[in-house]
């Protein structure tokens, strides 16, 4: 615990100091570092992560294509975590096996897409710690499943954040930049933002390139500019949206190496359908006419 201690000062003081730096200011460094080591602490009592793997397995529960492993709470302490044992193999060993084949890599695919959609937009608790060392994979094709494991990282946002992101995303996936730059600036915790114009038409470009470089494939870079606009205008940007994104970067980066053809906006405009009308919000024409979303779609909706 000490030595965790220390490695956190270090990046507190280093994020504050980055933050000194007027235009980096806007990155939220210092909240991205706390959010971090709030993680890293909760994760030193291992009773907390078995909490969250109760909680993921019921999200979960009625889903075959996803499984959580459940802990056995009556012999999990602070430091011992006891779960249920669970057959599979490391998804990295699978994809390298004779046992996969064109058809296993778009199912995978899609599971890990439809279950990280499920938890941001749904279940609003998200697995933020999904590289391939803690995803195993069991079944055949057609019947496969992912298992996933070590749940330390986890995010949870305020009920009206969470409402908040769910419009700025439904704005990117509606191609609407304009809109979702405005919705980050009436939002955001802190800004100075002189040309809340230009700071929507930097968003509308982003999204405009889009079109031809796909937004997923192209994470790192669209991040960059997003970054760059919100020092450029002065916009402070969600501490906590940027660690969803960091985990949905992780787990869309699996899916896309399993299929280079995957449509990420496509798989993710149901999930984030549902999770609007759950919230009593107003599904926009473009959800239906654009995206071919029905409320036929919406009713049978699963991982």
């Amino acid at each position: 615990e000490s030595i965790v201690a220390v490695d956190l000062d270090i990046m507190r003081s280093l994020a504050r100091a980055l933050a000194l730096v007027p235009a980096l200011r806007w990155l939220s460094l210092p909240d991205v570092v706390e959010d971090f080591a709030l993680q890293m602490v909760w994760q030193l009592d291992l009773r907390q992560e078995a909490h969250n793997l109760q909680r993921l397995h019921h999200n979960f529960s009625e889903d075959r294509g996803v499984h959580i492993p459940l802990p056995v709470m009556e012999h999990t302490s602070r430091d011992v975590l006891i779960e249920t044992f669970e057959e599979g193999v490391p998804i990295a060993q699978f994809i390298e096996s004779d046992a996969c084949c064109a058809e296993s890599r778009k199912e995978l695919s899609r599971l890990g897409m439809n279950s990280m959609a499920k938890m941001i937009f749904i279940d609003n608790f998200v697995h933020c710690d999904l590289h391939p060392g803690n995803i195993l994979v069991s079944g055949t094709v057609g019947d496969l499943r992912m298992v996933y494991l070590d749940a330390g990282i986890v995010k949870e946002l305020r009920p009206d954040t969470h409402k908040m992101m769910l419009s700025i995303m439904h704005a990117f996936l509606t191609w609407d930049g304009k809109e979702a730059g405005k919705l980050m600036v009436e939002n955001a915790s802190e800004q100075l933002c002189a040309d809340v114009d230009g700071f929507c038409d930097g968003i509308q470009q982003i999204i405009d390139d889009s079109k031809t470089m796909p937004f997923f494939q192209n994470f790192a870079e669209y991040t960059a500019r997003i970054f760059n606009l919100a020092c450029t205008h002065k916009v402070k940007l969600e501490g906590n949206f940027i660690t969803i994104a960091l985990a949905m970067k992780i787990c869309e980066g699996l899916s896309i190496r399993l299929d280079p053809d995957v449509e990420m906006v496509k798989g993710c405009i149901p999930w984030l359908a549902k999770a609007q009308l759950h919230h009593g919000m107003t599904l926009s024409d473009a959800l239906f006419q654009s995206h071919g979303v029905t409320h036929a779609l919406l009713s049978r909706l699963t991982v």
